[in-house]
């Protein structure tokens, strides 16, 4: 097996928002998603992904105050989410050897 494969898996693991300043990682999984709450302007970072056709899903569920995720690999822009309901599904590919996220949807 590849070091940027991990088995199939159908299940969507939920990853506990890491808070203002935190990071949030996929490790294992090859689908997850991750509901943002904040009480204020806050941050947090995306991890590099660990394989390709990794999936990530955030959306704000509650809103008090605009969250600016910086991904760390493959997107030139931080991203803000400002409204609760916000959603962004980032997705894992490899380019030249290089492991990636590209965003596929936003809403």
């Amino acid at each position: 097996m590849s070091e940027h494969t991990l088995p199939f898996s159908n299940v969507i693991a939920a990853l506990p928002d890491p808070g203002n300043a935190g990071t949030i990682d996929m490790g294992p999984y090859m689908r997850a998603s991750c509901s943002l709450t904040s009480t204020a302007a806050q941050t947090r970072t995306v991890a590099a992904p660990s394989c390709i056709n990794q999936e990530l899903t955030l959306s704000m569920t509650v809103d008090g105050g605009d969250i600016t995720v910086t991904v760390n690999s493959g997107l030139t822009a931080t991203l803000t989410f400002d409204d609760a309901n916000d959603t962004m599904v980032l997705f894992s590919i490899d380019v030249g050897g290089v492991l990636k996220w590209k965003r596929i949807i936003n809403v």
